[in-house]
């Protein structure tokens, strides 16, 4: 379980991931990642947004992220690839639906 560290990294989903990747490191593939953060500012960057609203799974976020490369959107597909080896969980007042798009099982 991580708490997202410091209010930098639990400020929004964007950078929130940064706090999962170090995170991601103590969990077995197939396990849960439960992560809370307050995300006060929501998804927290356009491109990112973009990129998760757009896929229509997390398969599509990788692959896009094979074929092209936009800042922002290189974050989406960063935890797209982690939610396919891994359940991530969100506790957090966000909307569900905004953790949902972003590959998390909110909580």
């Amino acid at each position: 379980m991580c708490d997202g560290g410091d209010r930098h990294k639990n400020i929004n989903h964007y950078e929130l991931q940064k706090a999962m990747e170090n995170a991601k490191e103590a969990v077995l593939s197939g396990e849960s990642l439960i992560l809370l953060a307050e995300c006060a500012e929501g998804l927290g960057h356009p491109v990112f947004e973009r990129w998760a609203r757009e896929a229509k799974c997390a398969e599509d976020c990788v692959e896009r992220f094979g074929r092209e490369y936009e800042f922002g959107g290189h974050k989406a597909a960063l935890i797209a690839r982690v939610s396919l080896e891994t359940d991530l969980i969100f506790v957090s007042s966000m909307r569900p639906k905004l953790a949902e798009i972003c590959f998390f099982r909110h909580a």
